[in-house]
């Protein structure tokens, strides 16, 4: 398994158990997104934003940002969104590592942006930073 795919499923794994302990719906990159706003849920998408070479070529520091979407029906209002965001934030608080493959991917930051409107839903992005040294390819 490559790097990008290890660091995504340690990621990947995590948000899926948060949503068994937490009782919410999980949709890893929008696949089997609820589409009946009354099913909150979380959608996670990976951003790979870079690959730097380290300790004399033999590994890489990776960079990236894990977006959680965090979703409810437009007309609700803005106590669940924050209330979800401190539960995210508590899982995945700066600092705090998570691995898959052998690979440890290391939260460098957790913090939400501004809650949007669409098609129904309100929708709050949170935007986790994540640093990982990885094996060079």
């Amino acid at each position: 398994m490559g790097n990008a795919t290890n660091i995504q499923k340690a990621l990947d794994k995590t948000l899926m158990q948060f949503g068994t302990d937490n009782g919410i719906v999980i949709a890893l990159t929008n696949v089997d997104a609820p589409t009946d706003t009354s099913i909150p849920y979380l959608e996670s998408q990976q951003i790979n934003t870079g690959v730097e070479s380290a300790d004399l070529g033999t590994t890489d520091l990776r960079n990236g940002i894990y977006q959680i979407n965090i979703r409810y029906a437009s007309h609700t209002q803005t106590t669940p969104f924050n209330e979800m965001s401190d539960l995210l934030n508590a899982t995945f608080k700066a600092g705090a590592c998570f691995y898959h493959g052998g690979l440890c991917v290391s939260i460098d930051s957790c913090e939400p942006t501004q809650l949007l409107i669409d098609n129904g839903w309100g929708v709050l992005p949170l935007n986790i930073t994540w640093s990982a040294w990885t094996t060079k390819l």
